[in-house]
């Protein structure tokens, strides 16, 4: 398609899954605008994480929002690179405040993303408000944006499935490892602890005897967790990954399977191409797991009647009841792992 656009800054500032899964939508872009150079942008402290590997990006930088010192650098680097298109996938408070000031200044086109937002005339996303995969609402945002920019072009609405973030490192070569994913941003998204290493168990007796890798960073509440599996026991070839964000694909780029907690984590190994299950508590799988269920497995139970919030949500960060994730039961877990796995 012939066009005018030939450097566009795409970025999510939000979280680690966030960034990863933001991928989709610039692989989109590289199909529509071959010849332009895409800049992504993710948060700083998400941003080793993309030194040591590839992706379909022609760069991505860091992004800090914090201050005012912040906003102006994030001006200066604007009006230094004069992009063509700014596209926003998911605006944030921080975001918007600044392209409210600065945008006439910039002086370049820049479409935004609220999927909050239910009823927004001054915008025109497809279906905006309805609740999607992830994957498919940042791609919803960008189509808009595009189609709004090109006018008659005709282009098909992306669908999600056909564009999943891809992360490469080399040398890779799948070995039947696992990754085990027991941290998360909140404890009522976390699986049982006990409930791993009864899991590990079973799985050992099934005969694994590739290596199991819980990767934990230096963080305190990450300690706890790591002291915690300790003090309960696991198998001999489990071992705990310590380790950088930047160290972090090195150290499990040859595993082959994710079993775990919805988090950043689950999905950087399915942008590896790994097999994933993840357990899903007070969210449902709906928006956070924009994969196909029969490479990337999940445990769920429906109509919990303590999911009170719109959508089937939620929010409570620690919860004492916890029967969304402790009614997952181990045995059950095992029953749904492929066979291929310990064989």
């Amino acid at each position: 398609m012939k066009s005018n656009i030939k450097n566009i800054f795409i970025f999510k500032n939000r979280g680690l899954g966030d960034a990863i899964l933001g991928l989709s939508s610039v692989a989109w872009l590289k199909s529509i605008y071959p010849y332009a150079k895409v800049v992504y942008g993710v948060p700083h402290w998400v941003h080793p994480l993309f030194t040591e590997v590839k992706t379909l990006c022609d760069e991505i930088i860091p992004l800090k929002l914090e201050g005012i010192s912040d906003f102006f650098d994030f001006y200066k680097f604007f009006n230094e690179r004069r992009f063509d298109l700014i596209l926003e996938l998911h605006q944030t408070g921080r975001s918007k405040i600044f392209f409210n000031t600065f945008g006439r200044l910039i002086q370049t086109k820049y479409f935004y993303h609220n999927h909050h937002i239910k009823n927004d005339k001054e915008n025109f996303i497809l279906d905006q408000g309805v609740t999607k995969p992830n994957i498919q609402r940042d791609l919803d945002g960008v189509y808009s944006a595009i189609k709004y920019i090109e006018g008659s072009v005709e282009l098909p609405i992306p669908y999600y499935l056909q564009w999943l973030p891809q992360v490469s490192i080399e040398p890779r070569n799948p070995n039947g490892d696992i990754v085990l994913g027991v941290v998360a941003t909140r404890q009522a998204k976390m699986w049982p602890l006990e409930y791993y290493a009864i899991l590990l168990g079973m799985i050992k007796n099934k005969g694994f005897s590739k290596k199991i890798l819980i990767p934990v960073s230096n963080e305190p509440k990450d300690r706890v967790i790591q002291e915690a599996l300790i003090k309960i026991g696991l198998p001999a070839n489990a071992e705990f990954v310590q380790c950088s964000l930047r160290e972090l694909p090195e150290n499990i780029k040859n595993a082959s399977i994710y079993i775990g907690n919805d988090t950043g984590l689950k999905h950087l190994c399915a942008s590896f191409g790994m097999d994933t299950y993840t357990f899903f508590g007070p969210e449902e799988p709906l928006e956070w797991h924009p994969y196909d269920p029969k490479k990337h497995r999940y445990f769920f139970l429906e109509k919990m009647p303590c999911r009170t919030r719109q959508g089937g949500f939620c929010g409570e960060s620690h919860c004492t009841n916890h029967f969304c994730l402790k009614e997952i039961k181990p045995d059950y877990v095992l029953s749904e792992l492929h066979p291929s796995i310990w064989t």
